[in-house]
């Protein structure tokens, strides 16, 4: 598992670096900044942050583009260790199958057209106030959210990653 983490990891500072043309910046722990992993005032856990360039859309290529980067090099250099893990592979050429024949990206639906989707709406827990509904004071609509349940229905609906 060590030997793939490894990998996993290699590979996306390598995309970054490599195709994006990404520069690092490492911040010792004490930074005090938001945007600082584990620095004072810091609202993440000990984790590796990247700040993008662009907008939400950009994000989310960069995103796919990283997904199935590193989802490639595991796959050629681990496949058989995944495998013998995993059971197979499939699901990580299904990942790159589907990504590849729609322009190079994963198809995107807003919260609003996912929620809205018969569906979710016919699959208990597959949405949940994002604050409780006693809370809300205002439109209830925009405090709802995607559950996990919510989340399988959208990659069964759209036969893939969304």
């Amino acid at each position: 598992m060590s030997t793939i983490q490894s990998s996993f990891y290699h590979a996306s500072i390598d995309f970054f670096h490599r195709c994006l043309d990404y520069q690092y910046a490492l911040t010792p722990q004490s930074t005090d900044s938001i945007s600082s992993p584990m620095g004072l005032g810091s609202d993440s856990e000990p984790h590796i942050e990247c700040e993008l360039r662009g907008n939400i859309d950009a994000g989310i290529e960069v995103a796919e583009h990283d997904i199935t980067t590193v989802t490639s090099e595991l796959l050629e250099k681990h496949g058989d260790l995944i495998a013998k893990t995993a059971g197979n592979t499939e699901h990580f050429v299904q990942l790159l199958h589907f990504y590849r024949p729609n322009a190079r990206r994963f198809p995107r639906v807003s919260l609003d057209e996912a929620l809205e989707l018969a569906e979710v709406q016919s699959t208990p827990g597959s949405w949940d106030y994002a604050v409780a509904p006693q809370e809300v004071k205002v439109d209830v609509i925009k405090g709802r959210k995607l559950t996990r349940i919510g989340e399988r229905v959208l990659i069964k609906v759209f036969k893939g990653a969304v």
